[in-house]
């Protein structure tokens, strides 16, 4: 079967909102449709953990890869607490990880590999008569999707989405050879993104070491390459231009001190609070979902005010 390109004339409103329009012979069932089973989670108990045993899986295993990054793994529990989540649900090769909690729409297809996850992660078992695993997959991974599914969720400390709101989200489903032939497209030109972006991010590594580099010469040898040097007496500088002193930072300013420790009121609007998220190594990174505090509050944390020319350090 050959890619089919269609033409405008060939496509539908699918009444969905986070899809749009459609191949017109494509349908829109619940996700539920496509499953064998019940969308179903890790315990929602603490177990007691072990040095060495069966991984146990959390949220920052999973990332922009069909695998679950074991090198994360922090937690590793008995054989028997494993059997014993295993009556739950068992996990199976081809089944699909989704986080439902914290940071919603991190996936991973479960390999051969023995393991178990915690409550946070939602195990989707696809129906093989009825959608490719692969689609599947990739169709979790739509980020029209994944919103769609946040908005439904719950908010308390953090956003958590529960399963059977899942299974009731809608998806687009052409027919099965369709879908294998999506999956195999998807596979062919995500790879060569992925080994796009692997380049970009050693060359920005690179980049980042050579700034660092630069700085440090600068700032203590100078410009002039055939300057005296002589010993700092800082292990971690080394040696310095011989017309430089070597000096404590407290004994360059007023003084170190830091925010306020205080708990406030968050607003829409008011005074801006900045964390230690907002200090990057590009700079102040103020973005759209920032906390604020009401006139009053900032005014009573003003001796940890800041003003125009500081420095703010993370």
């Amino acid at each position: 079967m050959k890619t089919v390109i269609r033409l405008k004339g060939e496509m539908r409103d699918s009444r969905i909102e986070w899809m749009k329009m459609i191949p017109n012979e494509w349908t829109t069932p619940k996700l539920l449709y496509v499953l064998r089973n019940k969308i179903s989670d890790g315990p929602h108990e603490t177990p007691n953990y072990v040095e060495n045993g069966i991984p146990f899986i959390s949220l920052e295993c999973l990332n922009e890869s069909k695998t679950i990054n074991f090198s994360l793994c922090k937690r590793f529990i008995s054989q028997e607490d494993y059997n014993r989540y295993s009556l739950k649900t068992k996990l199976e090769m081809g089944d699909i990880l989704f986080s439902k909690a914290a940071s919603i729409g991190k996936t991973a297809i479960v390999d051969e590999r023995q393991f178990m996850v915690w409550s946070p992660i939602a195990i989707i078992k696809s129906n093989a008569r009825k959608i490719d695993n692969k689609f599947l997959y990739y169709l979790l991974n739509c980020t029209e999707l994944i919103m769609s599914i946040t908005l439904n969720g719950s908010v308390n400390t953090q956003i958590n989405v529960g399963m059977r709101e899942i299974e009731q989200v809608r998806i687009p489903l052409p027919i099965l050879p369709e879908q294998q032939i999506i999956a195999a497209y998807l596979d062919e030109k995500c790879e060569k993104i992925d080994e796009i972006i692997a380049e970009a991010k050693a060359s920005i590594d690179e980049y980042k070491e050579l700034k660092q580099s630069v700085i440090f010469e600068a700032v203590t040898k100078g410009l002039d390459k055939n300057v005296e040097m002589k010993d700092s007496g800082v292990k971690a500088i080394g040696k310095v231009n011989n017309k430089y002193n070597v000096a404590k930072i407290a004994e360059l300013n007023d003084g170190l001190t830091d925010g306020t420790h205080g708990t406030y009121e968050r607003f829409d609007s008011g005074k801006l609070l900045l964390s230690s998220k907002n200090v990057q190594h590009n700079g102040l990174v103020i973005g759209n979902n920032e906390s604020y505090i009401s006139e009053e509050d900032s005014n009573s944390t003003k001796t940890n005010a800041f003003c125009l020319g500081i420095i703010l350090c993370n």
